[in-house]
């Protein structure tokens, strides 16, 4: 157990912590402001997952553009597809996951938190009409704003 807890993240600059706050807080109002203005639901729970990747490891693979958008978008493809045709029970979904993960590591576009790209249109039964034009502007808003604050904040995004 000692040694579990020795294995922490480094300490984060004054200067990590100023965009990673500043970040989350501008993409997230960017999303509402969006929504707001569009009527489209931007507020996914998994783009919260995204901010914290591109705000807090914005170096990681799976932070940059093409993770981050094509992540998503397949992700969700992926779900309906899959779930057009499973009956809707749990262990389609945990099947859907599972093919999900294994499909962007294949396409070479891991986006941890379109992981949860499945679960969230499992739970909604949302048309995908209305979902995956949502996601793409909303990943691709995401994105711009990250490339906003890294600019601003003279890190280098993406790799």
């Amino acid at each position: 157990m000692r040694r579990f807890i020795q294995f922490r993240q480094p300490k984060a600059s004054r200067q990590e912590l100023i965009i990673s706050l500043l970040g989350g807080v501008l993409t997230i109002g960017v999303l509402i402001l969006i929504t707001d203005l569009s009527n489209l639901p931007l507020l996914w729970a998994p783009f919260g997952g995204t901010c914290v990747l591109l705000f807090s490891a914005h170096s990681s693979p799976f932070s940059q553009p093409m993770n981050v958008i094509g992540g998503h978008l397949l992700s969700a493809t992926i779900s309906y597809v899959l779930l057009s045709f499973l009956p809707h029970q749990t262990w389609a979904l945990a099947l859907t996951v599972g093919i999900t993960i294994a499909a962007m590591r294949l396409a070479r576009a891991t986006h941890p938190p379109a992981g949860a790209n499945p679960i969230v249109i499992f739970l909604t039964k949302d048309s995908w009409m209305l979902v995956l034009p949502t996601l793409a502007l909303g990943a691709v808003a995401i994105v711009l704003v990250a490339f906003l604050v890294h600019k601003l904040a003279n890190t280098k995004y993406p790799i």
